[in-house]
């Protein structure tokens, strides 16, 4: 009886995680929570660490998707009112 070698071949996947933004996150939760846009980006990105572990690249890349979205408008809904106010009161105190 003869032997036979079958040489094998291994593939890797490299998997990319995806960005979970939970250091903006935690920014907009703390500071910038207007309408809860801050809580609901920090559950996204809870999500997408957790998704990110288990190897699910579609969900982590949708929970990321969508924790930027909500961090973007927590961001801008924060910070719009504040500027136009400012940008108001110098345009009145420049015009006297």
């Amino acid at each position: 009886m003869q032997s036979v070698v079958i040489p094998l071949q291994t593939y890797s996947v490299q998997r990319s995680p995806k960005k979970d933004y939970v250091t903006w996150s935690l920014f907009n939760f703390i500071f910038c929570n207007a309408f809860c846009l801050g809580f609901i980006a920090l559950i996204f990105s809870f999500k997408t660490r957790d998704s990110n572990l288990i190897g699910d690249e579609a969900g982590g890349k949708t929970n990321s998707s969508a924790a930027k979205c909500f961090n973007i408008a927590a961001t801008i809904v924060t910070l719009l009112p504040g500027i136009t106010t400012a940008v108001f009161l110098l345009v009145m105190y420049t015009r006297r």
